[in-house]
């Protein structure tokens, strides 16, 4: 993986390092979540098991979650305020896309 050098405010570049166009100054490229479900453990640590654990994390406020204090954490605090039927469709959704052989 390439070094993606960062702005001194703490911000990354995004794909500008790269094309060094400045329309693409903090655009990045969205990953897929094609094929999530046989994907387990989450997140870059692997601390969840299941979609709906990551989907839980999210709508408590991602960002607010558990592990150490960063200073430049990038992840909104924000909670989603799904119910419990909207997370459970979801993970549902997610699901659907995942072709089964």
């Amino acid at each position: 993986m390439p070094f993606i050098p960062h702005l001194k405010s703490g911000t990354s570049l995004g794909l500008y390092w790269r094309s060094r166009e400045d329309p693409h100054k903090g655009m990045f490229k969205t990953p897929t979540i094609r094929y999530k479900a046989l994907t387990a453990p989450y997140m870059h640590n692997g601390i969840y098991g299941t979609l709906g654990e990551v989907v839980d994390f999210y709508n408590g406020g991602g960002g607010a979650g558990p592990g150490p204090e960063l200073a430049y954490q990038t992840l909104p605090f924000d909670k989603l305020k799904l119910s419990m039927e909207e997370q459970t469709a979801l993970v549902d959704f997610i699901m659907t896309l995942t072709d089964e052989p």
